[in-house]
């Protein structure tokens, strides 16, 4: 059985965005009702429910470029993978935060 891709990665691309759309309208409705009370739908809130799926979001590319570096044999997808392994760990450890307050004292 052979899978198309294209459309395979199309669906996919439209349920990420459809996602972050909805964590948009989400953080809306919290902020401008009392329909959502809990503000972990909030875009603002650290660890909310929108950060932690960006964080699953960046840790699945960073995979998927690491099995391409594997397969594919090329640096190029590697430095891609380390790029986003970088990106995640930086916003989930809040890496340039800490170091620019530290240089700043």
């Amino acid at each position: 059985m052979k899978i198309n891709l294209e459309n395979w990665s199309n669906r996919l691309l439209f349920v990420l965005i459809s996602t972050d759309l909805l964590f948009i309208a989400l953080h809306i409705i919290y902020k401008t009702t009392e329909l959502i009370s809990d503000s972990s739908f909030s875009l603002s809130r650290d660890r909310g429910y929108p950060e932690v799926f960006q964080y699953v979001k960046a840790y699945w590319i960073a995979l998927l470029f690491l099995i391409l570096a594997i397969k594919k044999q090329t640096f190029l997808y590697l430095a891609w993978s380390l790029l986003f392994v970088y990106l995640l760990l930086d916003d989930s450890m809040e890496i340039h935060e800490t170091g620019g307050d530290s240089i700043s004292k």
